[in-house]
């Protein structure tokens, strides 16, 4: 099956269980259920349904049972909706990728205006944790990377231009514009 078929199966799975949690299921814990994003396989037999929790891990643990028992409504309710020759079987999966942001972003607000992050924070694993399963998530500590944006931004702007502008490769008219020529 062709990329982009998949590609629009999988935004169908999202919307359709997004929809099925929040509206249809009658389970109280489903309803603080965020699904996050859906990966169906090349012959479209295997769907994994990727989704985040409100709330701490009891509840986390407690949606993760609902949502397996509720598999089997989905999957029968996803026959009736999305029109395949064969409906996927649905598995669940937890994406920490909404908690890992939550707490880089506490360590960033933590930051005061101008100071750099401690080498020692970005590397450690005690302080922020990386999913090391997921592959949408760089392998370069996140906070160095932060830190050099940072940096790079405060001199672009000192210089009074941005990088992208003092690029030539990427706009070469941007500079003679820049300077009053056309």
């Amino acid at each position: 099956m062709s990329q982009r078929r998949l590609d629009k199966i999988n935004r169908q799975l999202l919307a359709q269980v997004s929809e099925l949690l929040l509206f249809r299921s009658s389970d109280p814990r489903l309803k603080w259920v965020n699904v996050t994003r859906a990966s169906v396989s090349g012959d479209t037999r295997r769907a994994k349904i990727y989704y985040s929790v409100l709330g701490d891990g009891a509840a986390r643990e407690a949606a993760g049972l609902a949502l397996k028992k509720a598999a089997g409504f989905v999957r029968s309710r996803l026959a009736e909706s999305l029109g395949l020759r064969v409906t996927p079987e649905i598995d669940f999966a937890f994406d920490p990728n909404y908690e890992y942001a939550q707490r880089l972003g506490h360590v960033l607000a933590d930051l005061k205006p101008g100071q750099t992050p401690d080498p020692a924070l970005a590397s450690s694993s005690a302080t922020i944790d990386r999913p090391a399963s997921d592959p949408l998530v760089s392998d370069r500590p996140a906070l160095n990377h932060v830190a050099s944006d940072q940096s790079a931004s405060a001199q672009s702007a000192s210089s009074g231009q941005s990088d992208a502008l003092s690029d030539p490769d990427l706009f070469p008219d941007a500079r003679n514009n820049l300077e009053g020529r056309p």
